[in-house]
């Protein structure tokens, strides 16, 4: 447990560097530059969160993001 922040950050620039390298091969507006970055930081709240929660991220399990039902206004949205 005491290395868990040490890899956590040797995994976080890995995945930074796999982010970049992908953004130079597919471009700006690909969400492929997303996905390690994303993936890395589901698995780490994943761990962080156990068994009793589930985490959906680009890159992980079935590799879709989950569309939550939103019961909110764009209005709403703006703080008084």
């Amino acid at each position: 447990m005491k290395d868990t922040p040490k890899l956590f950050v040797s995994e976080f620039f890995k995945a930074i560097g796999e982010s970049l390298n992908s953004f130079q091969r597919h471009g700006a507006r690909s969400n492929r530059k997303l996905i390690p970055l994303h993936s890395c930081l589901a698995r780490f709240i994943s761990a962080a969160l156990g068994s009793e929660y589930s985490v959906r991220s680009l890159g992980i399990g079935d590799d879709k993001e989950e569309k939550l039902k939103d019961n909110t206004t764009p209005s709403e949205w703006i703080l008084p």
